[in-house]
């Protein structure tokens, strides 16, 4: 069976999804160093910001803005989310994407040109809390995004956990594991 969706040519093309609402959080810093780093490698970066954007995730039906990130999903073969968790998951706006964008005709949008999964957050908690609770995030990425995405699609989960007593040092050595990318 052909794809219906060309193949991407070489090189790295990411899409880096932003989702919080402070464009000076460490969130933030986190998604500037990624690309940073993905550009440093020569990859081609797009990134889309969803609070500085003023994405609607409640939304029905498709708009201009829904058909855009969809191009972008189909044009990346790598994909980076750089969110905050909350409640144990990722911020409302980030679920609104996934569910507007990554569903069409009732099922979701398969994207077998991304062959890498990206995702960079950032836990109140420590990792056995996490562990405790479900790692809901992670499940939601590891296996609802990547059943769509190619099937040797790769997942790199980089977590900054404590981050309500992290000192400096500790979110600086964080941000440092991000130039490898």
């Amino acid at each position: 069976m052909r794809h219906l969706l060309p193949r991407p040519p070489l090189g790295t093309k990411a899409l880096v999804v932003y989702a919080h609402p402070d464009p000076t959080s460490f969130t933030a810093a986190a998604r500037d160093r990624a690309v940073a780093a993905l550009e440093r490698r020569g990859a081609a970066v797009e990134v889309l910001d969803l609070y500085g954007e003023g994405f609607d995730p409640i939304s029905v039906g498709v708009d201009p803005t829904l058909l855009h990130h969809r191009r972008l999903l189909r044009w990346c073969n790598t994909l980076v989310l750089v969110y905050p968790t909350w409640w144990s998951a990722q911020p409302a706006i980030l679920k609104g994407w996934f569910d507007r964008v990554w569903t069409v005709e009732g099922g979701p949008m398969r994207v077998p040109n991304v062959r890498r999964l990206v995702i960079l957050t950032s836990h109140g908690s420590g990792w056995l809390t996490n562990l405790l609770e479900g790692r809901v995030g992670k499940r939601t990425v590891g296996r609802a995004l990547r059943s769509v995405c190619h099937p040797l699609a790769r997942t790199t989960w980089r977590a900054c956990y404590h981050m309500d007593r992290n000192s400096f040092a500790d979110r600086e050595r964080f941000l440092a594991r991000l130039d490898a990318l």
